[in-house]
C-alpha cells in the first residue's frame, strides 16, 4: 500500500514555471514573492492552493495543465 497522494500538494519552481510559462528562476522569485505574502520562512513549502489563491487561479485548471505537462 502506498502511503503518497496520487497528486502532490506541494508546488516547486519546475510547476510554476510550467504554468507561468516563465523561466526557473522567475518561478523561484514568485514562490519567494508568496512566501513573504504568507508570512513563511524560507524552507517552508508553498502548497498549490496557496499558489492558486495568490495569483487567482482556478486550482482544478491548474492541476489539470500540470499534468498536461
Amino acid at each position: 500500500m502506498s502511503y503518497l497522494p496520487s497528486e502532490p500538494i506541494v508546488f516547486c519552481a519546475k510547476d510554476a514555471a510550467i504554468v507561468m510559462g516563465k523561466s526557473l528562476e522567475t518561478a523561484r522569485r514568485y514562490l519567494r514573492k508568496i512566501r513573504r505574502h504568507l508570512g513563511k520562512s524560507p524552507d517552508h513549502f508553498i502548497t498549490l492552493r496557496e499558489f492558486c489563491a495568490f495569483f487567482g487561479l482556478d486550482e482544478a485548471e491548474v492541476r489539470a495543465h500540470l499534468r498536461r505537462g
